[in-house]
């Protein structure tokens, strides 16, 4: 979608009057259904660029998303935030982990009382 087609289908929309900024030369406009799916979106616009060798004249100038317009460095973040999927997958992960390392650690008492109870009679057997 042209620059000057987004600036004139949209007149008076909120939206578009945060994005001005982003309106006065061609750019390459991504629309996402919902938010989960504008993470993979960036990134996969960032692989084309770097594919392409056009790192220096198609960087990321800015976006507006819910409402707020954000800077070119605060879009790149957003497509660095990781998908519920992943989120969800690192959580279990996590929880998963608490009752092994509690697990492992009552384990480690009994054999370090005992290997201390054994360290404690070699003494007194010698005497």
């Amino acid at each position: 979608m042209a620059s000057r087609g987004c600036k004139g289908s949209s007149e008076g929309d909120e939206g578009t009057l945060l994005a001005q900024p982003l309106l006065k030369m061609a750019n390459f406009w991504l629309f996402a259904e919902k938010l989960d799916d504008l993470p993979s979106a960036i990134r996969a616009y960032q692989e084309l660029v770097e594919s392409l060798k056009l790192e220096e004249t198609n960087k990321i100038r800015g976006g507006v998303l819910e409402g707020h317009y954000y800077d070119g460095n605060a879009v790149v973040r957003i497509g660095k935030i990781p998908s519920k999927k992943k989120l969800y997958q690192d959580m279990a992960i996590v929880m998963r982990m608490v009752p092994t390392r509690l697990a492992r650690t009552l384990k480690a008492v009994p054999t370090n009382l005992t290997r201390a109870v054994k360290l404690a009679k070699v003494p007194d057997e010698e005497a």
